[in-house]
């Protein structure tokens, strides 16, 4: 009779959405899959029987180790390894697979675990998990839920060897439910607490419970959990380090500085290789504006490096993201040619980080020329692959048209790439050759945003027949409504007085507001007056303040003003407020202004940049008052010296001005 070698298990509920990406990582080498139904109501178990998976059904009882143990009284196998729905196994060679259960002198193996967290591409956070083990009588799972079964093997065979292993799975737990994120942490303090209750001197389990407290925002809460787990817990223990981590982070969001403080830099004289608490201060004094403590701290981060796999650890933070929070330092420190560098040690460690990217060519646009950027190109970024490479065309072309013909015509990038042909049509329009661009709309890939540049040369050159017959060629699946479009912009009001869909409303804003940007690239102002005809009618306040913040990084400031001013004040975000400020400053108006950059600062996501303006058109204040002040005094020459000094400062302001008018990666 056949023994499997390994049994995958895995207990489900609801999991349709996950779980044929998680089988399909794992059926190559699995002999035999378990899968154990604790009441799904959707396809999960029809999915499960397609990949072969032996199916069997457990009531729930609040009890998780209860259903891995009825898994493991299922399975055949010599080993177990256990996977969750929402993870999956990445690549591993079948070879080594097959050496970690031939070891004769290993009982069980941790596996990398590598949690997607909810914080954007790039945040990982990875720890190891003991998920593969040898199927012994005795080797049981404990505990309602974060249930363990290290300490059984341990119970049963003492001097059981327990190997770390190369594999890797990517966990891809957070919900974007958050109705049901929220029932899911409630559930979880609930067994949390169920098991306390039993055993209220568990760390592991008040650790866990911090956890949850801190996920649900009550951070006090869960920093009293973190600090009675801390006296529990024995130092040696693997998690300890991380609960230093987590009650320094809760701290801080109850509002505890110097607590937090204080926690950090003990669990880093007692954890000296654990990157991940070095970070962790150098965020708190960036996000606190200590630039040059957060500085010292960034830059140990990439003197140590990743953390030791042993350790809970964010990925890149002994890589890209310490260098990505130095370069921020050093660019509101004002210290560009720094700031660069260290974009560019954080790109080069991680080259698919368009943030990174942006960053960089935000500071190219900013402080210098084309032809700077050009060469900096070719001798420093040439490590990048033609999707990066395709990413910094897309950020530059409205700026540097020249350079991205350049890339373009080399034939050295995006040979394959179906968004060359727009590109290139793109480059010769914000270069006013509308000629040239005419010539390439027809010999390229006729993707939608070719299409629509097609439509906008027609309507500008006036032709058209041409241009009713390229209407009627579109299909009805096409993405953009030009049809729609284009009755707007032949004086159709009824369209939008009778559309009852936010998501057409939002479709068309969307068209006419890349329209209005290819417009402004060549001067259009007729085209220009017509969309904001039409955007009278529309009645989207976020289309209006994104058309608002367009036209006034554009300078066109009337414009902007009345799209700012179409809307309530109250549904200005810090950002349209400062663009008001900035607008009635040009036109010396500064009382206006204030007003307007005081309001800025009330919303909740005023900015760095915010503040600048603030204190910009604070200083001009002075500079106005003083003024006064000199014509009814003119022999104080106290007045000129403040003058002199307050525009002095304000100089240094607008230069570190943060905020950059810049072309968003492909929209």
């Amino acid at each position: 009779m056949f023994t499997p070698n390994v049994s995958v298990c895995l207990i489900v509920k609801n999991e349709e959405k996950n779980l044929k990406r998680c089988l399909t990582s794992i059926q190559h080498l699995a002999d035999e899959i378990i899968v154990v139904d604790t009441g799904s109501t959707d396809n999960t178990v029809k999915i499960a029987k397609e990949f072969k998976a032996k199916v069997f059904f457990f009531p729930w009882i609040e009890d998780f180790s209860a259903a891995r143990n009825f898994a493991i009284n299922q399975a055949q196998g010599s080993w177990i390894f256990f996977l969750d729905a929402d993870e999956e196994l990445k690549m591993v060679d079948k070879k080594y697979w097959q050496s970690l259960i031939q070891a004769t002198d290993k009982e069980a193996y941790f596996v990398q675990i590598v949690n997607c967290g909810d914080g954007g591409k790039h945040h990982y956070i990875r720890n190891l998990a003991l998920r593969f083990f040898k199927r012994k009588t005795g080797y049981y799972y404990k505990g309602r839920i974060h249930e363990q079964i290290l300490p059984q093997i341990l119970q049963t065979q003492p001097l059981s060897a327990i190997g770390t292993s190369r594999l890797e799975v990517i966990h891809y737990g957070y919900s974007a439910d958050v109705v049901a994120e929220k029932a899911k942490i409630e559930r979880n303090v609930k067994l949390l607490q169920l098991e306390l209750k039993n055993n209220p001197k568990d760390p592991f389990m008040r650790f866990n419970l911090g956890i949850e407290y801190h996920r649900l925002g009550e951070f006090q809460i869960a920093s009293w959990h973190f600090k009675t787990a801390l006296e529990l817990l024995n130092p040696n223990i693997s998690y300890y380090p991380y609960l230093i981590l987590r009650l320094g982070m809760s701290l801080i969001d109850a509002g505890d500085f110097y607590g937090s403080i204080k926690v950090l830099k003990d669990g880093c004289e007692e954890f000296p290789d654990y990157t991940d608490l070095y970070f962790f201060l150098g965020e708190i004094y960036f996000n606190s504006g200590f630039y040059e403590q957060a500085i010292e701290y960034f830059k140990k981060c990439l003197e140590l490096g990743e953390a030791p796999e042993h350790y809970v650890s964010e990925v890149g933070v002994g890589s890209f993201r310490a260098a990505l929070r130095l370069g921020e330092c050093y660019e509101v420190k004002l210290k560009i040619t720094q700031a660069i560098e260290f974009y560019y040690i954080g790109l080069k460690s991680n080259p698919s980080n368009y943030e990174i990217l942006k960053k960089i060519i935000q500071l190219f646009i900013r402080y210098y020329s084309e032809e700077d950027f050009q060469k900096y190109f070719e001798d420093k970024l040439n490590f990048l692959e033609s999707k990066e490479v395709e990413q910094v065309l897309y950020m530059t072309i409205d700026y540097f048209p020249d350079f991205v013909l350049q890339i373009l015509q080399s034939e050295k990038a995006l040979i394959q790439s179906r968004n060359k042909g727009f590109l290139l049509c793109k480059a010769f329009w914000n270069k006013n050759e509308l000629k040239k661009c005419e010539e390439s709309l027809s010999n390229v890939e006729q993707t939608e945003e070719v299409l629509l540049l097609k439509f906008q040369l027609y309507w500008y050159q006036g032709k058209w027949d041409q241009l009713r017959n390229f209407l009627v060629k579109i299909p009805e699946s096409f993405p953009y409504p030009l049809k729609d479009v284009y009755l707007l912009l032949e004086g159709s009001k009824d369209l939008i007085k009778e559309a009852k869909d936010i998501n057409y409303l939002k479709n068309i804003s969307h068209v006419l507001y890349v329209m209005t940007k290819n417009w402004i690239s060549i001067g259009f102002r007729t085209g220009i007056d017509a969309i904001l005809k039409i955007y009278q009618q529309i009645p989207l306040k976020e289309a209006k303040l994104k058309l608002g913040k367009l036209l006034y990084k554009k300078k066109y400031y009337q414009d902007a003003i009345e799209q700012f001013l179409s809307i309530n004040e109250d549904n200005l975000d810090s950002e349209g407020l400062k663009c008001l400020a900035e607008i009635a400053s040009i036109g010396n108006d500064n009382v206006t202004a204030f007003q307007f950059i005081n309001q800025a600062l009330t919303k909740k996501d005023a900015s760095l940049d915010t503040w600048i303006t603030y204190l910009k058109i604070a200083l001009r204040n002075v500079c106005d008052y003083s003024q006064k002040a000199l014509i009814k005094f003119p022999e104080n020459t106290k007045f000129n010296k403040i003058i002199t000094l307050a525009k002095r400062e304000v100089n240094k302001l607008d230069k570190s001005s943060i905020f950059i008018s810049m072309h968003d990666c492909k929209e």
